[in-house]
């Protein structure tokens, strides 16, 4: 968060001395070459890309009996279903459809989130010069937090909404 918020202030990033460690080449202070590296790891592992939250509910009459006997099944169905109303226009575009479901409860993410928290994560351990795990740790840490905050809206809202 705090770099991405350096980058979005304009403030300096990486040292002058600091080396790209995907083609050595020297990093600016602003962060530009991280954005636009052209070395074969970095270009294999990123393209553009839609993400598509989906907040799902196991307890649905439709899905609650496969819940019940299959931990993440429901996560897995959110995912399919967005692929199926996302790919087409994403494709159109030259994206991937990138669904990114969470279960309400237990917060099980779907794999396709899980397996992308993965890799921003690498992305992340460069920049703050830390470790993925905790880079990954912190990613979650960040969106349950946010994830809360928007539920705790929406509980409001629907309360006011039936005053």
């Amino acid at each position: 968060m705090q770099v991405l918020l350096k980058f979005w202030l304009g403030l300096p990033l990486d040292s002058p001395t600091d080396l790209c460690p995907f083609c050595s080449s020297a990093l600016d202070a602003m962060g530009h070459h991280s954005l636009t590296c052209l070395a074969p790891e970095v270009e294999k592992g990123c393209n553009f890309g839609s993400f598509d939250l989906k907040v799902i509910n196991p307890l649905n009459s439709d899905s609650i009996l496969e819940a019940s006997m299959i931990p993440g099944s429901t996560a897995e169905k959110g995912e399919r279903d967005k692929h199926l109303k996302n790919d087409g226009p994403c494709n159109e575009r030259g994206w991937s459809c990138i669904p990114l479901v969470v279960e309400v409860y237990g917060g099980g993410w779907g794999q396709e989130a899980v397996s992308m928290f993965a890799r921003l994560s690498k992305l992340l351990s460069l920049h703050q010069r830390q470790s993925c795990s905790a880079a990954l740790n912190e990613l979650y840490c960040h969106l349950s937090v946010v994830l809360m905050r928007q539920n705790a809206q929406a509980l409001l809202a629907h309360a006011a909404g039936a005053r």
